[in-house]
Parts: structure tokens; sequence; C-alpha cells
């Protein structure tokens, strides 16, 4: 299928992403969408989602055996690549496969989905203040930033590679943040750094890889309730008030970014429908203006030649 060469714009403060306009899924078909920790939960979601728009869809997770059930199963053309995240020749394998079996040869959208929650944080443990501390595991730091970090060098370096081969200058990278990546969350400390982290990169990329054709936006899910939650925690957050977003709330948001040439460098909240119709908002928290008082550090490391 022939795409059209839109061109990417590049970040604007204040280019606020409205929410209640339609999605047009064609922009989609034949498309090759890279998502990795797409076996279960959003990520599973994502691959139907985009499969079923008629993109051919690569699915990387460390469960093969869960991926290719979903390969099996999806309405459309897909292949199942098992890959660790945290492992770069497995990452640096899903990749190539994906170009390979794709029929444009090719990689347009890549969603950095792979993660590890929050609970059991072992940074949290308090230990007996008179004894040597035991080394923490840092498995979800591991995962959602290690991870995450491989997965951004890849798409962006081949993103690079095809915009230079077919002149097509509008790829999407949607890394994958957290609410609690944006507020206080004193329950754990990996995880809500890990989230945070997500959105820095976004800021850094958004005012280069323009330039190459790329788009970069984060969309941060609220609690979703995709059956993965430990029931012990999500009795938690129940008895806490907390209300869930939705599974098909979080697929929008991801489609619109797709769909979209002219979203980037925005983070993209999925909330409950209690507080937006929609189901997902634009943030509005990552720009800065003439005012703030971080906006003239800001400026100044814009203007530095490196």
């Amino acid at each position: 299928m022939m795409h059209s060469n839109v061109e990417t714009v590049p970040y604007e403060a204040g280019r606020i992403v409205k929410t209640d306009v339609e999605i047009d899924l064609s922009a989609l078909g034949g498309k090759s969408v890279v998502i990795t920790g797409a076996a279960r939960g959003l990520g599973r979601a994502y691959a139907e989602a985009f499969a079923a728009a008629g993109a051919f869809v690569t699915i990387g997770d460390i469960d093969i055996e869960a991926a290719n059930d979903l390969v099996a199963k999806l309405d459309g053309e897909a292949i199942a690549v098992r890959c660790d995240v945290r492992e770069w020749k497995d990452q640096l394998d899903l990749f190539e496969n994906a170009i390979h079996s794709s029929t444009s040869r090719s990689i347009d959208i890549v969603i950095a989905n792979a993660g590890l929650g929050g609970a059991g944080d072992p940074m949290m443990v308090e230990q007996d203040p008179d004894e040597l501390p035991s080394e923490p595991a840092l498995a979800t730091t591991d995962v959602n930033l290690k991870g995450l970090l491989y997965t951004t060098k890849l798409a962006t370096h081949y993103f690079r590679r095809f915009q230079k081969r077919d002149g097509r200058k509008d790829r999407c990278l949607i890394l994958k943040s957290s609410m609690a990546g944006f507020i206080d969350w004193p329950k754990a400390l990996q995880y809500p750094a890990s989230k945070a982290a997500v959105r820095m990169i976004m800021k850094c990329l958004r005012r280069t890889v323009w330039k190459d054709g790329i788009r970069v936006n984060v969309v941060a899910p609220a609690f979703v309730d995709t059956g993965i939650i430990p029931e012990p925690f999500k009795s938690k957050l129940i008895a806490a008030g907390m209300q869930f977003a939705s599974i098909d709330d979080a697929v929008k948001a991801v489609l619109r970014i797709s769909c979209d040439p002219t979203i980037h460098g925005r983070s993209l909240a999925v909330i409950p429908r209690a507080f937006s119709p929609e189901g997902y908002v634009d943030l509005e928290s990552d720009d800065m203006a003439p005012g703030d008082n971080l906006y003239v550090f800001e400026q100044m490391a814009l203007s530095m030649k490196v």
C-alpha cells in the first residue's frame, strides 16, 4: 500500500491534542508495527487493534507461547518474536524480524510497551539500620528504563534508515509511561521513577527527531483493569476508591497518536471516564512558557551548540 508523504511537524508548546475527534484508521493499512510486551494486557489490546486495522504487527514478548497464541488468534498479519527487553540482542532480533517479515520490509510505528509494575519494590523494604543493607533487585528499572532505552535507540536508528530510503516523513514512536510518573507515589520508588524518566526521554527527543520524519509521544495510563494486576493490590486500590480506566480508551489513545501526523511531543493520559468523556486527555504538563521559572534555563540549553 502507498502511504502519503506527510511532513512531521516540529514540537510546538501549547499544541494541545483534542480528544473529541474521529480517528481515521485507514492510515494504518499496510503499516508495519512493532510492540514490546504485547502478549498480554494493554500490549495485547494494542496488537489486536493494529492487526484489525490492516497493519502488519510484530509482537515481542518474553513469553513466546502466549505471543504465538495471540498471533494465531489475530485478525490480520502478525509474527511473534521472543524478546527479553533487557537484552540488546533480543531487541535487535525483534526489529530485524519485523523488517524481514513485513510486506513493506520496513517499520513505521514502534510502541515501547513492555514494563513491570511497582508492587513489592525492594527499594522500599526497611531493614535493621544497625545491619549492613542487602543489595536491592532492580528488575523494574531494568525493564522499564533500560529496556525502553534500547527500544528507543533501535526505533530511531531504523526510522532514520527507512526515511533515507523511501523519503517518507512520518514514523511514530510511542513510549508508555504511567500516571505514576506524573504524581507523588510514595508506595514505590523504581516504578514511578522509571515512568517519570520516560517523560524526559520524550522531551529530549521531541526537539530533534522530527527533522528525520519521526514523531515521539508518551501515553500514560492510570490503573487499567487488564486482568494482570495482582488481586491483593487491586483490592487495595478499590478500597482506596480508585476507579479504573478502560482498555478500549487506552487503545484509542495509542491509535490516535499513530494516525494523526500533527501529534508530536505530547503526553496523553488514559483516565477513568468519570474525569473525561473520551477516556484520555492531553496532560498539558510538559510545556514551558515565558514566565515559567525554568523557561530561561530551557532556552539556554536549547541554544547550546554540541
